[in-house]
Parts: C-alpha cells; sequence; structure tokens
C-alpha cells in the first residue's frame, strides 16, 4: 500500500493543480495511458489483499458498509427534521408533513438530481396553454398559467391553489412590474407568452428590464417584425404562419429526427444540460462515460450552435443536447452536473 500511496501522491505534485509539470492538456491526450495506470494501480492493491488474513474480518467490513450506507441516507433526514421548527416554510407544518419533506430533500440531495423546473404560461386557461400545461407537468415541471383578467376590487392579483391535474392557476389585472413582482416572475426557470402581441411585448419588455428570467417563449401573431428583436435578445419567437410548414417540412425531409424531438417516439427522447462539473473541461467527447445508448447531437456555446463530433471539447457551461431512451438520460444529466 506504501507504494500505491506514492504513485497517487507523485500524480497529485506533478499535475496541473500544483506543480504544473504535466499540463492538463496533456493528461487529456494521454487518456488511455491513464486508463492503463488505473489497471496496474488496481492490480498492485489487489496483489496486497490475502483472502486468508481478510476473511476473519468479512463481519466488521459488512457491519461497517451497511452503517455508512444507513448513516449517509438517514442523517440528511433526520438534520432536516430537527431544524425544521426553524425553517419559516416548515415551521407551521404538522409533524407527519414535516417528516414527508424531510426525506424528500434527503431523497433530492442524495440523487444529485436538480429541482424540477418552473414554468410560467402566460394565456387562457384553456386549449393550447392548458395542454402545453399538462404536457410540461407530465415531464416533472411545476407549471403556473397565468391569466389575464378581472380580479377583485381589494386585489390587484390572485393566485389560486393547484387544480386537480397539478397545474397552479394565478390571475393578473395587467402585465406591470406590480402583478408579475406579486406572482414571483423571478422565481420562474422559463417564461411562456401565449397572450395578445401587446401583452407579449409588454412581458419580454419587463423581464428585460426586471425580472430576468433566461428562458423566456413568445408567440407573436402581427407584430412578428417587433418580436424578431426579442429573438436577437436571446428569446424563442414563434410565428404561427410559418412554424406549422417549417414543422411539415422537417417531418418529410428527416421524419424520425422530427418524430423524437416533438416526443412522438416512446423509445427516444431529448434533454438539454449544462456542463457544470468542472473536471469534465477538456475532456473530448470520446472520452466521456455515457451510457452507451445517450447520444450527444450539438452543443451549444456562447450563443452559437456546433455540432459536436468524437474530438469535440468540453467546456464549462456548455448546453448539450442529449437524445437516447427515457430511462438512461437522468443517469446523463446527472453525469455532466455532479
Amino acid at each position: 500500500m506504501p507504494l500505491i500511496t506514492g504513485y497517487l501522491a507523485a500524480g497529485f505534485l506533478a499535475g496541473p493543480d500544483i506543480l504544473g509539470i504535466v499540463t492538463r492538456s496533456t493528461i487529456d491526450q494521454l487518456g488511455f495511458v491513464n486508463q492503463i495506470a488505473l489497471a496496474v494501480i488496481a492490480l498492485a492493491a489487489g496483489n496486497e489483499l490475502v483472502i486468508k488474513e481478510i476473511r476473519s474480518q468479512f463481519r466488521s467490513i459488512g457491519w461497517v458498509t451497511a452503517c455508512l450506507v444507513v448513516t449517509t441516507f438517514s442523517l440528511g433526514a433526520i438534520t432536516m427534521y430537527i431544524l425544521s421548527g426553524w425553517l419559516p416554510v416548515m415551521m407551521d407544518l404538522d409533524v407527519s408533513v414535516r417528516v414527508a419533506m424531510a426525506d424528500e430533500v434527503r431523497r433530492k440531495a442524495g440523487s444529485g438530481l436538480e429541482a424540477p423546473q418552473t414554468a410560467f404560461i402566460f394565456g387562457s386557461p384553456a386549449g393550447a396553454p392548458m395542454m402545453l400545461a399538462n404536457q410540461l407537468l407530465a415531464r416533472g415541471c411545476q407549471v403556473t398559467l397565468v391569466q389575464l383578467g378581472d380580479v377583485t376590487e381589494t386585489k390587484t392579483e390572485t393566485k389560486t391553489e393547484p387544480r386537480d391535474t397539478g397545474v397552479s392557476i394565478a390571475k393578473i389585472s395587467e402585465i406591470s412590474e406590480a402583478t408579475l413582482e406579486t406572482i414571483e416572475l423571478q422565481t420562474a426557470d422559463v417564461v411562456i407568452g401565449l397572450m395578445s402581441d401587446d401583452d407579449n411585448l409588454a412581458l419580454c419588455q419587463l423581464n428585460h428590464d426586471r425580472f430576468g428570467v433566461e428562458k423566456v417563449v413568445v408567440r407573436f401573431t402581427e407584430k412578428i417584425g417587433e418580436g424578431r428583436q426579442w429573438h436577437q435578445r436571446g428569446a424563442i419567437v414563434l410565428d404561427p404562419k410559418t412554424t406549422l410548414v417549417t414543422l411539415l417540412e422537417h417531418f418529410v425531409t428527416s421524419p424520425t429526427a422530427t418524430s423524437i424531438l416533438l416526443g412522438m417516439d416512446p423509445e427516444q427522447d431529448v434533454v438539454e444540460v449544462i456542463v457544470a462539473d468542472t473536471r469534465l473541461v477538456g475532456i473530448p467527447i470520446r472520452d466521456l462515460k455515457l451510457p452507451l445508448e445517450a447520444l450527444i447531437l450539438s452543443i451549444t456555446r456562447d450563443g452559437h450552435t456546433l455540432i459536436s463530433h468524437g474530438y469535440t471539447e468540453l467546456q464549462l457551461g456548455d448546453l448539450l443536447t442529449v437524445v437516447g431512451p427515457p430511462e438512461v438520460l437522468p443517469e446523463t444529466v446527472l453525469y455532466f452536473e455532479r
């Protein structure tokens, strides 16, 4: 074991983070050597283990392993329950609800998965807006459907509890900074505007000036020219007059890819994930330890879309478009965000 420890210590000292004798680019180019070295180290470590000597310690090893697993998964839930009396979001809840929330926090933290996306859809509580809300809800999003209309005289805006479908309904009198602050638009991950052109323009302007939600999708019917100005600022602008034609064109030229992107193929799905793990910076796609069924279609970097190939090196903040079976995509997302 001292020899293996020496190998590891020498690697830390000579690496790019301390002495810099071996640069990060050199490490990336010698990826296959790294794999061979790990195999040699594992073999050397295995040679140090004598089954006759550790056979008498099997029971102790099993108890230590079981205790570590139980402690790791239960400590988070116990800690959250103890602190629940001081947390504003939990102090007024019943004991049973506190226990459930603590277990949910523990489960989320242990899984490493990010919280569900929060979507605000502005439009009527029927037709396309409600259909979109139900589809996003089915994908695990937290959805609030915001409706414009008359409200009570004592309040400028109201927000109801979630319907049986799980979609929350909010009602506001107008698109203004005050009403959007009341529904806490700043907490949204994505804003979708399906209102009149004037209201959608006002929503885009207020979000740009005050709330700063990065992902914005808006539909324009008549004022498409003004809408395209927001496309230049990062919003996704839809023109109903051309969207259907473009969709039909893609069904003719690339039916399989279009079916996957629209979620019509139950065996394949598409997700977008941001590279947040610094250990993946500079790593070529061909060296990633992804599930075999997952495929990186493209990389969005600095506002430009790159068609990826095996030698494309990742950078921190890259937005990856990944396609694969639904059962392997959560593992793929976790790989890039851990």
